[in-house]
């Protein structure tokens, strides 16, 4: 199929996010996937669930694999990496953000946030750490040399959790593809428009055959702004062994009390 100018760079930023890189707190879980494509498509028989022919009038359909989406993460184990990437008008970095959330069968996670704001060649960097267990939910943050603790409810199921509004991705579909690779058959998706909470957006995501929104690429505008924000995000690891940790500073704080 032939993918207009925007759509075609956000897929190969998908495929370049859906191959594995590095967490920003160490190193993140590698995946031996192969980058999902466009050059073998399989029997639209054989696609994931539902996903057959739907376009953005098909929201009763949307809505389903949505609840699939979050009814396999909010069993499993997995960890999922947001990467952000905001540009003022001359196109110039002004504030990098990567996200990093790694959940265990358990129950047990761990959240990772830094964002990063470029003026000139000055940056500022605050970085936040969300450590969950069973009995603890423990938030440090650190803004140059200052750090504070603090105890925290338990976030909400992030399985739920999701770049951008999902309802708001699905009804600006227009074009999908299926797609066979070594890990199953999968269906990749596409669309334009104004996708909650950024507007003139084009997009490309994977669904694989298990359910869930495995990789999503993105680029829009902010609408406040005006900035130009780029979105990549993978989810990986489904369903592999995860045994977490609390990070040093959780057992020290732990210590002092």
């Amino acid at each position: 199929m032939a993918w207009p100018a925007g759509i075609r760079v956000a897929v190969v930023v998908a495929m370049i996010a859906l191959a594995g890189c590095s967490g920003i707190a160490g190193e993140a879980a590698t995946s031996d996937r192969e980058p999902y494509g466009v050059d073998e498509p399989i029997d639209p028989d054989s696609s994931a669930p539902g996903i057959d022919g739907i376009g953005h009038s098909d929201l009763d359909e949307w809505h389903d694999i949505w609840l699939a989406h979050v009814g396999v993460l909010e069993r499993e184990s997995y960890e999922r990496v947001v990467e952000t990437t905001v540009r003022d008008d001359n196109g110039s970095v002004v504030r990098e953000e990567v996200s990093r959330t790694v959940v265990a069968a358990d129950g047990s996670l761990l959240y990772e946030f830094e964002r990063t704001a470029v003026d000139g060649e000055a940056n500022h960097t605050v970085r936040t750490e969300h450590w969950v267990g069973e009995e603890l939910s423990i938030l440090q943050r650190t803004d140059g040399e200052s750090t504070t603790v603090e105890t925290m409810p338990r976030p909400s199921d992030p399985a739920s959790t999701f770049p951008v509004q999902p309802q708001s991705m699905f009804a600006s579909v227009n074009e999908s593809a299926d797609v066979e690779r070594s890990d199953g058959s999968h269906v990749v998706v596409s669309g334009a428009g104004d996708v909650a909470p950024y507007h003139n957006v084009t997009f490309a995501a994977s669904i694989n055959e298990a359910g869930y929104v495995e990789g999503l690429g993105l680029e829009g505008e902010q609408l406040e702004s005006g900035q130009s924000v780029e979105i990549t995000m993978r989810i990986d690891g489904v369903d592999e062994a995860v045994a977490l940790e609390a990070p040093t500073w959780v057992d020290e704080v732990d210590s002092d009390e």
